[in-house]
């Protein structure tokens, strides 16, 4: 899979990662049957807008950090929600990627609408075997963490 960059060039993956993606849907549906794409919209600026068909997920480099960057996989699942680990997986580096190429009114070109936010953008679809762990979203001291993570016993099979 390609990304679409604002003037219609396709890129290839920045890099192979293990990012983080959180969610509602637990782990004995993700570990048997993965994650399926919302879409088939390949447009990396499209994603970060919200666009409700993107082929891609946000994913981020780590669970959870400060709060106040909010952006981050343990936020996007809530209190009690689910954290998962990617394990090399395809990942467009958001910032990067669309540094420059935005266009603005007036043929100015800018950025990433969310710089700062460290979104490694991966397939909307992911594979159970490409599903490395999963942690359940706590409340701790008014911060949402991950404390205990258990394995995809799954990983690698088909």
């Amino acid at each position: 899979m390609k990304a679409i960059l604002p003037d219609g060039t396709e890129i290839q993956r920045s890099h192979l990662g293990q990012p983080y993606h959180g969610t509602s849907l637990t782990p004995d549906v993700v570990f048997s049957q993965g994650l399926a794409a919302k879409g088939d919209d390949r447009r990396l600026l499209e994603h970060v807008r919200g666009n409700k068909v993107s082929a891609f997920r946000g994913t981020t480099s780590a669970p959870t950090v400060s709060r106040q960057m909010r952006q981050v996989a343990a936020e996007w699942a809530g209190e009690d929600g689910w954290v998962y680990q990617f394990d090399d997986i395809a990942c467009w580096d958001v910032d990067k990627e669309l540094f420059g190429r935005v266009p603005l009114p007036g043929g100015l070109f800018g950025d990433s609408p969310h710089i700062g936010e460290c979104e490694c953008a991966v397939p909307g679809t992911i594979p159970a075997r490409l599903i490395m762990r999963a942690g359940q979203v706590e409340s701790r001291y008014g911060h949402l963490r991950v404390v205990r993570w258990q394995d995809n016993i799954q990983k690698g099979k088909n």
